[in-house]
């Protein structure tokens, strides 16, 4: 997220090219995998709170078509969708 960002894109971007590949392949599982970016201090540099929040808005859109979604922390997963 952050190298699409970095490059100008938008993030809806990676939401719709996920997502239409996706279609395509109705019956291919994906799992994809994010690191919590919103724990902790509230970051000064403008780019770093952005990062943040199009990280969270991204994996929000990805949880809403998901079948199954979890949280992993500390090594224990919980599901939660």
């Amino acid at each position: 997220i952050r190298r699409w960002l970095q490059a100008g894109k938008t993030q809806e971007e990676p939401i719709r090219l996920l997502l239409e590949q996706g279609e395509d392949q109705q019956e291919e599982k994906r799992i994809i995998i994010c690191d919590e970016t919103g724990c902790g201090l509230v970051p000064v540099d403008a780019f770093e709170r952005e990062y943040r929040e199009a990280a969270g808005r991204i994996c929000t859109a990805f949880a809403e078509h998901a079948d199954e979604v979890y949280r992993v922390v500390c090594g224990i997963g919980m599901r939660i969708k």
